[in-house]
């Protein structure tokens, strides 16, 4: 790999966690497209019931959000990101549901979740972990602002798949699936159930000429009563 094409792969993975810039509209489009069917499997698999608040941490551009309500029209969403860009983009494609108080769209700094102990019934993420310095943070920080009895839920690639992707870094942390699921019990979540779907790769049309077949996982926990 030439050092242009590395420079590409640095910038490119750097976008994936944090979009930034013209660049990163572009390179959030292609994630909410890659990512959509993870996102609904995840989402068809909370059990979001009306009048339930849902945290949703990574949405990205947010463009799926509108496609949440119109499966459970009287739930209401929280989203958390990163990057201020997403914010934007998640509020331009959400101005109606944000008007009326349904959706609400949250920056954060990477640590502690701006919200107080057991606030929402159900959080969710995709594809978020490999790109986390603590990922034990963060997911105690999900089991804190649950409520009891709540469900969580998190979507995300197989680690050989992303080690096929020619943007990925080899210094970044990619998990097996038995290590996420150490760290959901570690951080205080109960009852975790796995669920296996394989699909076609968007990103593997989009950067390496041809289409890839993705594996991901689903795994949901819940925050114990007691």
């Amino acid at each position: 790999m030439s050092k242009s094409d590395v420079d590409v792969a640095h910038n490119l993975a750097r976008q994936l966690r944090e979009p930034y810039g013209t660049h990163g509209v572009e390179v959030a489009a292609l994630m909410h497209e890659s990512n959509s069917s993870m996102t609904h499997t995840c989402f068809s698999c909370m059990g979001i019931l009306p009048g339930d608040v849902l945290l949703e941490i990574g949405h990205g551009n947010g463009a799926h959000v509108p496609q949440f309500f119109e499966t459970v029209p009287h739930m209401s969403y929280q989203g958390l990101e990163l990057s201020w860009l997403m914010h934007h983009e998640a509020m331009r494609f959400n101005q109606a549901s944000v008007a009326i108080g349904k959706a609400r769209f949250t920056v954060y700094d990477g640590d502690v979740f701006p919200f107080s102990d057991q606030t929402f019934d159900k959080i969710m993420t995709v594809n978020t972990l490999d790109f986390l310095c603590d990922p034990l943070r963060f997911l105690s920080e999900a089991h804190r602002t649950l409520k009891a009895g709540g469900a969580f839920g998190v979507a995300f690639t197989s680690r050989e798949f992303m080690r096929s992707l020619s943007f990925i870094s080899p210094s970044l942390r990619l998990y097996e699936i038995e290590e996420i699921r150490q760290l959901i019990s570690s951080s205080g979540f109960v009852d975790l159930l796995e669920i296996n779907a394989h699909e076609q790769s968007l990103i593997g049309d989009k950067y390496s000429g041809h289409t890839e077949c993705r594996e991901f996982f689903v795994i949901t926990a819940s925050r114990d009563d007691a």
